[in-house]
């Protein structure tokens, strides 16, 4: 097993805690846009394409 070097360590966590920032507030948002909005179908659409989109460029990286 070879030592893995700060960067990409810091890097992993960093990672880590952004998809743990974005699981809790895009829900938190598309909950708010839901309840303003009447057209609650086409927000949680976008919502789940935004978040796709976000998890997507994350792990490209």
């Amino acid at each position: 097993m070879k030592p893995v070097d700060n960067h990409t360590r810091t890097n992993t966590k960093l990672r880590r805690q952004t998809m743990a920032f974005l699981l809790i507030i895009l829900p938190s948002l598309g909950l708010y846009f839901a309840m303003a909005s009447s057209c609650t179908f086409a927000v949680w659409i976008l919502l789940a394409l935004i978040l796709t989109g976000m998890v997507l460029a994350v792990w490209k990286h």
